[in-house]
């Protein structure tokens, strides 16, 4: 499905979670519009996949657990200074 997978980052920190140290494999994927349908049948339930632009969340409309919005910022300038590098 993805043209394009690659994991951004490793993040483990004891404060992450206030339950107990937890550690973040943090990976993305380029998808080609056309392939969204393709992956909404793919057999994943409903409840475990759910688009969001990418725009509302850097501009903090939705609301993520943890840190999760920082976690997704950090992936985004990855692939930024990966296409900026390769350009």
């Amino acid at each position: 499905y993805p043209r394009h997978f690659s994991e951004a980052f490793i993040d483990g920190d004891p404060k992450r979670d206030p339950e107990d140290w937890s550690l973040n494999i943090t990976h993305y994927a380029l998808v080609d519009r056309n392939n969204v349908e393709q992956i909404n049948n793919a057999g994943v339930p409903e409840c475990q996949l759910k688009w969001f632009s990418l725009q509302a969340i850097l501009n903090g409309e939705e609301t993520l657990a943890f840190d999760h919005q920082k976690t997704i910022e950090k992936a985004w300038q990855k692939l930024r200074a990966s296409i900026e590098y390769t350009s």
